[in-house]
């Protein structure tokens, strides 16, 4: 699973590495919706701080590269 095939799901148009939630139209909504996908793929919970830090495609893939390195 990968930054853009969640963040894509969500988007306006089609998600590239390079975008910023606001290029893509996404709202708080959308990301609330991209942490719930991505805590049900991993089985974990994350922190409001890291949800709301989440600003472009950039962001959310740090997270769940983060989250296969703790899986590993």
């Amino acid at each position: 699973m990968t930054a853009l095939t969640i963040i894509s799901r969500y988007a306006r148009r089609p998600a590239t590495e390079h975008d910023s939630f606001r290029d893509l139209g996404l709202d708080s909504i959308d990301r609330t919706c991209i942490a719930m996908d991505i805590e049900e793929a991993f089985g974990c919970e994350l922190s409001d701080e890291t949800v709301e830090n989440w600003s472009d495609v950039a962001g959310v893939a740090e997270t769940i590269g983060d989250l296969m390195r703790e899986k590993a």
